[in-house]
C-alpha cells in the first residue's frame, strides 16, 4: 500500500513508502498431539508431571489444550480444565491437574491459532489413568483337602490380570493344575 497527500491548492506529494499487508484467511493444519505414556498412566506416573510438546505449530502461533475426563469429586460428572501450552508448543500434566481427573479415559484437545487469528481444526488424544491397584480373592470348592481328592480354585479379579499363568501361583502342600 502507498499513499499520496493532495492539498487543498492541488499540490500532490510524491507517493509514501509501500506498506506491506499480509493477508491470511487460511487456518492453520491441526496440531499434533503425543502419545502419552503408552496410552495409560498408573499410581507412580500420575504423581510425577508428564511433559510432552504439541508438533506441527505454525510460526508465532499460539495454541490451547483442553484436558477432559470426569471429576474426581463425582465421577459421573463431566471435567475440564486449560492446560497451559508454551509458545513452543510444550505443556505439562502435573500431578495436581490430574488429581482433579477420576480414574477413567482422559481426553486431551488441541487447536492452534495462527498471527492473523485464524483458528485451526481441533485434534484430540485419549490416554487413560489408573491409579488403583488390582484386587484378587481366591476362593476354593472345598475347605478341606484329604489325600487323593480335588479341590476347584477360582481367582477372582477386580480387573482383567496382566499376565497372570500357573508359574504366579504358590501351592504348599499340594500342586496345582488344569489353570
Amino acid at each position: 500500500v502507498t499513499a499520496r497527500a493532495t492539498d487543498a491548492a492541488g499540490n500532490a506529494s510524491a507517493a509514501s513508502a509501500p506498506l506491506a499487508i499480509t493477508i491470511d484467511t487460511a487456518a492453520p493444519a491441526a496440531v499434533s498431539i503425543p502419545g502419552i505414556s503408552g496410552g495409560i498412566l498408573n499410581t507412580t506416573e500420575a504423581a510425577s508431571p508428564t511433559n510432552a510438546t504439541l508438533s506441527g505449530l505454525e510460526a508465532g502461533a499460539s495454541a490451547s489444550l483442553t484436558l477432559s475426563g470426569n471429576a474426581a469429586a463425582n465421577p459421573a460428572t463431566p471435567f475440564s480444565v486449560v492446560v497451559p501450552v508454551a509458545s513452543d508448543g510444550s505443556f505439562t500434566l502435573s500431578p495436581a491437574t490430574l488429581q482433579g481427573f477420576a480414574d477413567g479415559t482422559l481426553t486431551l484437545s488441541a487447536r492452534q491459532t495462527d498471527l492473523a487469528g485464524n483458528a485451526g481444526p481441533a485434534a484430540s488424544s485419549t490416554f487413560v489413568v489408573d491409579r488403583v491397584a488390582p484386587t484378587m480373592v481366591i476362593t476354593s470348592s472345598v475347605t478341606t483337602v484329604l489325600f487323593g481328592q480335588t479341590a476347584t480354585i477360582r481367582f477372582t479379579f477386580s480387573e482383567d490380570p496382566q499376565g497372570f499363568a500357573a508359574g504366579d501361583i504358590v501351592a504348599t502342600g499340594g500342586t496345582i493344575s488344569a489353570l
